[in-house]
């Protein structure tokens, strides 16, 4: 929500019209019905899968959904129709629908594309679906309404740049699940510098949050009103060292008797938000009973959990350095990183990669193929490239990510392939 002077004043849930909703039941029947027409033609294309939450997955977010007084029996059906039928039942209660839809979210898989897959666990379709019905804007529309078109015989071209092989769609079901996975994190990102913004304004002001889970090893997990956002307060934050009670549905301080439930409504007071940090500081309230100075930190940014020492993003120190490919592939690179207390191996997995397709070349070699309107990259076991890599305080490296610079030596190796490609010309010129 935005005020009279552009400026974020709040968030709220969208509420889906009538007409929303028959626009979007038609875009899924469409979805549905051209993935079907598509493979009865015996074509290849590129479903939108979604297996649904696995079981420790659906466990946890069937507790959870209980916690917030939600009835479930022990002999529901545990479907897509189930969760769906829970938020119309609640529609009228913004806070109860978006704590619903916020568990329902973080328990069932958004979905990725898939060669020649099928099913679709939130949607209820057995069978293939496809993306195709907005091809203003998504690629993967195109593709399929190229198929429709070449089925038709409207259309006689190849259907996407690349290879029509099972190597050629398999590299670009790889790149489409890559470049979805950076978008969603990037707008979860940007929800969250939005909301700690938004929350900046309300700076020594009272307002209302939302227990939403706690454990000793984590901390309590909270929910500002009308901000979309989840923070864990860290355990040594906390006034008291709470326990959980019998039914695990809240906690309680064995010294003062102190109780909380999941889902109870307490009253903190925002004292600083900084959205470059991704910090929250607050006093916490519950009923004039419980207070604590806390240091919020998104919960997004966590690396690890449990027993693992807890590294955050701000706390890496990124450094550009040189680095040898060892072995390289189109899955991931070994390499070398040339570091001033000496090397370091590290196994440079393809989503560190910049948005590119990697295919192979021969000789242990492999082509690289961007996005953009670009020659494609060869990369042989000894060249070397540019890494960023994130430390930690200790010097550990903690993140590598490969960039598309080029490294000092970059035109030494261009000249001793170019004397290496004429030579073997020459050999075979006699």
């Amino acid at each position: 929500l935005f005020s009279e002077d552009g400026m974020i004043s709040g968030f709220a849930s969208e509420k889906q019209s009538l007409g929303r909703r028959m626009v979007k039941a038609f875009m899924i029947l469409n979805n549905e019905m051209t993935g079907r027409y598509i493979k009865a033609h015996n074509e290849n294309f590129i479903g939108r899968v979604n297996n649904g939450p696995a079981p420790d997955r659906l466990d946890r977010m069937v507790k959870r959904l209980k916690e917030l007084s939600i009835t479930i029996l022990d002999d529901d059906i545990l479907d897509n129709m189930f969760f769906s039928g829970l938020l119309r039942k609640n529609y009228a209660n913004d806070r109860r629908r978006s704590n619903i839809e916020h568990e329902i979210l973080r328990g069932i898989d958004l979905g990725q594309a898939e060669y020649r897959g099928e099913g679709h666990y939130a949607m209820g379709i057995e069978g293939p679906v496809v993306w195709s019905s907005s091809p203003i804007r998504r690629y993967l529309d195109i593709v399929h309404q190229r198929l429709l078109g070449r089925i038709l015989g409207i259309h006689k071209g190849p259907v996407f740049e690349g290879d029509e092989t099972e190597a050629g769609w398999q590299d670009l079901v790889n790149d489409c699940n890559l470049y979805e996975r950076q978008t969603r994190d990037l707008q979860g990102r940007a929800l969250y510098a939005y909301g700690i913004e938004h929350l900046g304004r309300l700076q020594d002001e009272r307002v209302a949050a939302q227990i939403i889970n706690y454990s000793p090893e984590n901390g309590m997990a909270i929910r500002v009103e009308n901000c979309p956002l989840t923070f864990d307060i860290p355990p040594s934050d906390l006034k008291a060292a709470y326990r959980l009670n019998k039914d695990r549905t809240g906690g309680y301080d064995p010294e003062t008797g102190i109780t909380f439930n999941f889902g109870d409504w307490i009253d903190i007071t925002i004292r600083k938000a900084d959205p470059l940090e991704g910090v929250l500081s607050i006093d916490l309230h519950e009923n004039d009973r419980l207070s604590s100075k806390a240091k919020l930190i998104p919960s997004r940014y966590r690396f690890s959990k449990g027993k693992k020492a807890k590294v955050y993003s701000r706390d890496l120190k990124y450094t550009d350095c040189v680095a040898t490919i060892v072995d390289p592939s189109t899955t991931q690179f070994k390499i070398n990183i040339h570091l001033k207390k000496g090397d370091q191996e590290w196994l440079l997995l393809r989503q560190y990669m910049p948005r590119t397709s990697f295919r192979p070349a021969g000789n242990g070699a492999v082509k690289m193929y961007s996005i953009a309107d670009k020659p494609a990259r060869l990369y042989e076991p000894g060249d070397q490239i540019v890494v960023r890599v994130g430390q930690t305080r200790q010097g550990k490296i903690h993140a590598v990510q490969m960039t598309l610079k080029d490294p000092p030596e970059a035109k030494s190796q261009k000249q001793q392939r170019t004397v290496r490609c004429f030579e073997e010309l020459g050999a075979a010129l006699g």
